[in-house]
């Protein structure tokens, strides 16, 4: 819901939950039909609804069992008026059942009532408002899957409906069909509930639970079911608690924006395991959590996603993939980003490293292969002010010049002469002092102040630059009385600027790669044919990209795709120039795309789209430059395998591509293979008296 009352939804949308006036799914946001202005909105099993200043509720989608409330069980794909000269100032949205609230306290509820979740005396299901029977007076009222629960004034609980698990806190497993009292002398200043879970919190940031508990859910240190409210263990305080529909997990939040989880997985945080006391997940200004997704809402007022893409309901625009930027999620202001082969890294403004994505070798840094789809910082007490990402590894500048590794030590490219894995930063041998460095695909490259260029790691395409085709697990200087002023390496090739603005290469000649009329490998550096002065270049898998003064880009190498940017598909093995009269100030080569970032911050891209690589909102691919979309203003970009990222000034970094790793730092996962539907409730947010 946005500022102006107006509502947006996304997903599946089968029986016109969206509210769209159709039952199209879709993966970005689109606006619920009608002149619509409202002060709270909710959502249940597949349909939706929401409350006006006048009191009226409307509600739109699935309607079997009448839980629209409109004296009809027809299923609607545009907001209608529940019946009844009614004014209401909350409601509650069940899977099932709707309950809504009245300034005098009175409870009115519609919908499914095979349980007694209703509280009217019956099991009758009810297609219209009814009130919940005895003179009880609610401040505030929750529906659930089989429950209702009311919450008084003087903190008392009352719950009615199902109870095989204890979910009404009554020290019994009877159902109820009408309100009953939660046992215990407890004082709640606001509930919660799950599909058979319950939750109070108390004044002083204390939480209570009761009911199932077979994935630790409760919080409460064991996975033993609980008929009355049992205490949160770790002595918290917590200001609201969330759990999900589906006794799964449970979330709750702290002042200052923590977030954290209890119970079973909490779909898209990388934490698989149940887990029965909590554990700290990320900061946010708020969070909603629902069937396989978790909802956060920034301090900027961007909405972050993670868990099941399924119909696109984490507001993604494909399906485990993102084809426009999307925020990577957490606090965090960085400096410095590098994309790896299916992983990320970038430096915090603390200097401090934080990576996420794959990290099967140890190449986050964290001190284990634990995969992380969010950023989690690297162990030691390191201040990095440069990172550079190859395929499962890193290396990290300091300011002294000292430069260290971890991730894959294979054919020696943590150069510290050895070839095993590093899971935590381990530093270069050799006492040396760089001012550049830059991880290839499987080489290592640093460039000293001199000019000189040292290499290591793999070389049997001569790669390394030392005439010779043995790998090295140490720096050894590139061949050649050479001074360059800038690097960068790729997939199996090196290149090197000079100050007089030429450009030299080495390595893997395949498709003109080298720029130097030929296709052939070179062991040692060769010069870039043309009488052309470039200030930047950027190494790709299959090409290379260079810039002038005058912000012009020049490409050469592989070109199937439309990756040289010049309208054609044929390679090049000399420059040739990037059509469109653009004036470019970074330029970014990557494995099957080209990236080129302009003054005012926009970005454009070329080449493939495969995954959404271009971010153009679309899968086509593009042999020239086309903009990508989303008014943002970037000020570095980084890319790796299938998927890029950007660094904006306020220090967020947004990706988009490939996810399947993690690497898009968006808490996403892959998609569940099983067809299941996504459903997310209003998010409940607390304050303390």
């Amino acid at each position: 819901m946005q500022n102006d009352g107006s509502v947006w939804t996304w997903g599946n949308n089968n029986y016109g939950q969206l509210g769209t006036y159709d039952t199209l799914n879709t993966s970005s946001p689109v606006s619920v039909v009608g002149s619509h202005s409202f002060i709270m909105t909710g959502a249940g099993l597949d349909y939706s609804a929401g409350l006006k200043v006048d009191g009226s509720i409307w509600a739109w989608g699935y309607n079997e069992w009448g839980v629209l409330g409109i004296f009809s069980t027809e299923n609607k794909s545009s907001p209608v008026s529940v019946v009844g000269n009614h004014s209401f100032i909350s409601f509650s949205c069940g899977p099932f059942s709707m309950i809504a609230l009245k300034s005098d306290g009175s409870a009115w509820t519609m919908g499914r009532n095979t349980c007694g979740e209703l509280g009217d005396y019956t099991t009758n299901t009810e297609s219209s408002p009814v009130s919940v029977v005895g003179d009880h007076s609610f401040i505030k009222v929750l529906s659930r899957t089989y429950n209702c629960f009311g919450l008084k004034i003087d903190g008392t609980m009352w719950g009615w409906g199902l109870n095989t698990y204890g979910q009404l806190g009554i020290l019994s497993t009877s159902s109820k069909s009408s309100p009953v009292s939660i046992v215990g002398n407890h004082s709640f200043v606001d509930i919660g509930g799950g599909y058979d879970t319950a939750f109070g919190l108390k004044i002083d940031g204390s939480v209570w639970s009761w009911g199932y508990n077979a994935s630790g859910s409760l919080g409460i240190g064991t996975t033993s079911n609980a008929s009355s409210p049992t205490l949160v263990i770790g002595n918290h305080s917590f200001i609201s608690v969330t759990p999900s529909m589906w006794n799964t997990s449970t979330i709750a939040k702290k002042y200052g924006g923590e977030i954290w989880a209890l119970g079973g997985d909490i779909f898209g945080t990388g934490l698989r395991s149940s887990r029965s006391s909590p554990v700290l997940l990320y900061n946010a200004d708020s969070a909603s959590i629902g069937y396989s997704n978790l909802y956060y809402k920034m301090s900027d007022g961007s909405l972050m996603s993670t868990g099941d893409t399924l119909w696109g309901a984490g507001g993604a625009r494909f399906v485990n993939h993102q084809t426009s930027p999307v925020r990577v999620v957490g606090y965090h202001i960085f400096s410095y980003l590098s994309a790896g082969s299916n992983f990320s890294s970038a430096i915090n403004s603390d200097g401090s490293l934080w990576s996420w994505g794959d990290n099967g070798s140890g190449q986050l840094g964290t001190n284990s292969d634990t995969r992380y789809n969010f950023p989690v910082k690297a162990v030691g007490d390191h201040s990095f002010i440069k990172i550079s990402c190859g395929t499962s590894f890193s290396l990290g500048l300091k300011s002294d010049g000292s430069l260290w590794g971890w991730g894959t030590g294979l054919h020696g490219r943590l150069g510290n002469m050895s070839t095993n894995n590093q899971s935590s930063p381990v530093s270069i041998v050799g006492g040396h002092s760089f001012i550049k460095i830059s991880a290839s695909a499987y080489s290592s490259y640093g460039l000293k102040i001199d000019g000189s260029i040292w290499a290591w790691g793999y070389n049997a395409y001569g790669q390394l630059g030392i005439l010779s085709r043995s790998n090295q697990s140490s720096p050894i200087s590139v061949v050649g009385c050479h001074s360059f002023i800038a690097i960068s390496g790729s997939y199996l090739t090196m290149s090197g600027l000079k100050e007089d603005g030429t450009v030299w290469s080495w390595g893997w000649g395949g498709y003109g790669r080298l720029g130097d009329y030929t296709t052939s490998n070179k062991s040692s550096p060769v010069s870039v044919v043309g009488n052309h002065s470039f200030i930047q270049i950027s190494n790709g898998c299959l090409n290379t990209l260079a810039i002038k003064s005058d912000g012009s880009c020049w490409a050469w190498g592989y070109n199937l795709w439309g990756n040289l940017g010049n309208n054609f598909t044929s390679d090049s093995s000399s420059p040739v120039s990037v059509v469109g009269n653009h004036s470019f100030i970074k330029i970014l080569a990557s494995t099957y795309s080209s990236y080129g970032l302009k003054i005012d911050g926009s970005l454009w891209s070329w080449g493939t789209n495969s995954f959404g690589l271009l971010s153009t909102n679309n899968l086509s691919s593009a042999s020239s430059p086309v903009s990508v979309i989303g008014n943002h203003s970037f000020i570095d970009i980084s890319a790796g395998i299938y998927f890029a990222m950007a660094l904006k000034e306020d220090g967020s970094i947004w990706t988009w591509g490939y996810g399947s790793s993690g690497e898009l730092g968006d808490g996403q996962e892959c998609p569940y293979t099983s067809s299941v539907a996504v459903h997310f409730y209003q998010e409940y947010r607390y304050a303390k008296r």
